[in-house]
């Protein structure tokens, strides 16, 4: 028979601690509970794995063989996956590992943020390329949230790991402010570029804390997980994607991005780009991506902004060859809501005109590098044009 447990026993405070603890846990799993199903039903939010993680050269990294599926609710749901490198895969690619290859460097447009492997920027260049009977390889090594910094330091780490003929570095309107963060490099007066340890950013805490046991499996699923993300991206100082409430065609012309110091910055850095692009014996093209709101705006005057002008007199200055996306894109004629995502990224019609515009220039850079690829002696006029000018200046002509 068992002895009855006196409320003056010492078990009894035990008990009901015990009792207590069991209590606020079951009522925090139910509530947490309903928060989910609240959250799925009323007021969605965003959920997928983070894509990154952290490497002793490069700070944050795209996080080599993931892959999961993203959803940014009324806004896009897509699906990715990494490559051994961490690349995103771009399946419109040869396999060919002795094929010419053309290397992306770039943020979130580059990556496709938003859209499918086989939307991307990369993957339509790549297919493009291919229907000019060219078989190139394609390298998608852009990351989300990267700037021209980043991009540098990826050739100076990693460049052993492949010796691409063309390098193309998608250059963002907003990777002037990216510019001042001085993440890899400290740049000095004389336009020396001083690589340190990659310094402590708010993207790096959240990728730490990404890493955490279980996170994986909530981020991918959880909507309360989404909304404390969101709340923490808040307090950490960035602006997550989010739904646009205004119309996309009547945007005001943004403030510039591109103040002198910027300017100068961008010029450093990408003469840096190019001089270390040509040191592996490759060919580097650089392009510009502009917001919707210059699309917009350069539909209704015809004038492109300061940031572009910025950028495209950097190009002549450096003897770089690109372009800007912005042309292009206005004169679809599409509405801007077809061509971006409200949240600011590319649909996927965006980026097949980006990577229309790209395809004369990089296949003329690919022939100027190996005249006996494939698709070289059958390419367009202008193509071929352009590779006889680069061969007659080659030669002193």
């Amino acid at each position: 028979m068992d002895t009855p447990v006196s409320a003056d026993s010492p078990l009894a405070p035990r008990t009901r601690r015990l009792f207590g603890i069991a209590a606020v846990g079951i009522g925090l799993v139910l509530a947490l509970g309903l928060a989910e199903v609240a959250l799925r039903l009323f007021a969605p939010q965003p959920v997928g794995p983070s894509h990154l993680t952290l490497d002793a050269d490069l700070g944050v990294i795209p996080k080599p063989g993931l892959s999961g599926t993203v959803r940014l609710p009324g806004i896009y749901t897509y699906t990715f996956h990494h490559d051994a490198h961490g690349f995103r895969e771009t399946p419109t690619s040869t396999a060919d590992s002795t094929a010419p290859e053309v290397l992306i460097l770039g943020d979130s447009f580059a990556y496709g943020m938003g859209v499918e492997d086989d939307q991307t920027a990369a993957s339509q260049l790549a297919g493009g390329l291919s229907a000019r009977g060219m078989d190139v390889r394609v390298t998608n090594a852009a990351r989300i949230g990267a700037g021209p910094g980043y991009a540098l330091r990826l050739l100076q780490t990693r460049g052993r790991l492949w010796r691409p003929e063309v390098v193309v570095y998608l250059f963002c309107y907003n990777d002037y402010a990216n510019l001042q963060h001085a993440t890899y490099f400290d740049v000095g007066e004389d336009r020396t570029l001083t690589p340190v340890s990659p310094r402590d950013t708010p993207r790096q805490t959240k990728t730490r804390w990404s890493q955490l046991p279980g996170a994986y499996t909530l981020q991918s699923h959880s909507h309360v997980a989404g909304l404390v993300r969101r709340v923490g991206v808040g307090l950490f100082g960035e602006r997550q994607p989010g739904p646009s409430t205004f119309d996309l065609d009547t945007l005001n012309t943004p403030l510039a991005y591109s103040e002198p110091h910027r300017q100068w910055l961008n010029d450093v850095y990408m003469e840096a780009l190019k001089a270390e692009v040509e040191s592996r014996g490759g060919r580097f093209l650089a392009f510009y991506i502009p917001s919707a709101a210059e699309v917009a705006a350069f539909r209704r005057t015809g004038v492109p902004t300061e940031d572009q002008t910025a950028f495209t007199q950097m190009l002549s200055r450096q003897g770089i060859d690109g372009l800007a996306f912005t042309e292009p894109l206005a004169q679809t004629g599409e509405p801007i809501a077809r061509l971006y995502f409200p949240e600011i990224h590319w649909r996927p019609l965006g980026l097949g005109v980006a990577a229309g515009a790209m395809l004369d220039p990089v296949q003329a850079a690919v022939c100027t590098q190996t005249p006996e690829a494939g698709g070289c002696a059958t390419a367009p006029t202008v193509v071929r044009q352009i590779v006889e000018m680069r061969a007659g200046r080659g030669s002193g002509g």
